[in-house]
């Protein structure tokens, strides 16, 4: 059950970040500025004009070399949450988020907007996995007693599938494949 949560939790992110653009309908009472017999035979494209990519992509390149591989393969949801492996990618996959920000940061920002949204995106859930219970060596926390460690494990497991679909999210925003 839990997995269709974050399946159906992560589809709704993807759609809410994609939004939906209707094509704006003119108005009855305010007449065509060109007469019919010039208007443009094709109508105007009612999507916005793509990103950036390709800068996007060479920040991201950029930022990767910095840090070790993220690896997030390391977190399934057998992965024990004391197994400070797949903390440290996660930990990774955040700076190389943040870098890649910031290096599109020092060009247009607004053409951005979507990989920006994704990172923090990303950056939050990881910040949900420190918060809560000593997932991965991410807090100092101490460990959860013998009774509550398979709800703390589901737990930290369930999180960890939430920020990699997030990661997942941000790799799409700048059209990076994810291998």
């Amino acid at each position: 059950m839990r997995r269709v949560h974050c399946v159906m939790l992560v589809a709704g992110i993807l759609l809410t970040s994609c939004g939906s653009e209707q094509p704006q309908k003119s108005s009855p009472s305010h007449p065509p500025s060109v007469p019919p017999s010039s208007a443009p035979a094709t109508p105007a494209p009612t999507t916005p004009a793509p990103t950036p990519t390709r800068d996007a992509a060479d920040a991201f390149r950029a930022a990767s070399k910095r840090y070790p591989p993220v690896n997030l393969d390391r977190c399934t949801t057998r992965t024990p949450i004391t197994d400070k492996r797949c903390g440290s990618a996660l930990t990774t996959a955040s700076k190389v988020a943040a870098d890649t920000v910031r290096r599109l940061s020092k060009q247009d920002a607004e053409s951005y907007f979507l990989v920006t949204q994704a990172a923090d995106q990303f950056e939050k859930s990881l910040i949900a996995l420190k918060r809560s219970i000593p997932c991965y060596g991410l807090s100092s926390a101490p460990s959860p007693p013998p009774p509550l460690r398979r709800e703390a494990q589901a737990l930290c497991a369930e999180g960890a599938d939430i920020a990699k679909g997030y990661w997942r999210l941000f790799l799409t925003q700048i059209e990076i494949a994810s291998e």
